[in-house]
């Protein structure tokens, strides 16, 4: 197997070839990464959303999009790097493979985005959401809570007719 030639990484030629040769050593590293990744999201969408999260709605949506990204994407880059192995022309260039890294790379930017910056006010909007809920009154016959306007509704009185 050829060795990697990190000089050319920078070279769009290079990049756009769509007869590329055999893969590095180093594209057995990425298989792993990517069968890591695609496992991890098949076990958060599969395992996580339901068993684990299945009351807290909040963690769960977030398993599931978080599942069905990283599956998508490592299915993906295991397809692409399944072309490079089996020598595909048009599906074995390297700017795929450097597009879907680079997609990876954003994905893992916004979720740490989103884990600072936006995870805590949803969560505390989430825990006050559902103290209100704990707190509603329910009705008798059914044992859900009752919404403010039905409440507000059944304490009316009806109106007469003149």
């Amino acid at each position: 197997m050829p060795a990697l030639d990190l000089s050319l990484l920078f070279n769009p030629g290079h990049w756009f070839d769509v007869n590329p040769g055999a893969p590095s050593a180093y594209y057995w590293a990425l298989v792993l990464a990517f069968v890591i990744l695609a496992v991890a999201g098949g076990v958060s969408y599969w395992y996580l959303r339901t068993k684990r999260f299945g009351g807290h709605t909040l963690h769960a949506r977030l398993a599931e999009v978080g599942g069905i990204a990283g599956l998508s994407v490592g299915l993906w880059a295991l397809f692409l790097l399944l072309m490079r192995f089996l020598g595909v022309s048009v599906l074995s260039a390297r700017v795929l493979l450097y597009v879907t890294i680079l997609g990876v790379l954003g994905l893992g930017a916004y979720g740490v985005y989103y884990y600072l910056r936006l995870y805590p006010s949803r969560l505390a909007a989430y825990v006050r959401e559902e103290e209100r809920k704990r707190f509603l009154p329910t009705s008798k016959s059914k044992g859900r809570p009752v919404s403010s306007q039905s409440a507000a509704s059944a304490k009316r009185k009806p109106k007469r007719k003149r």
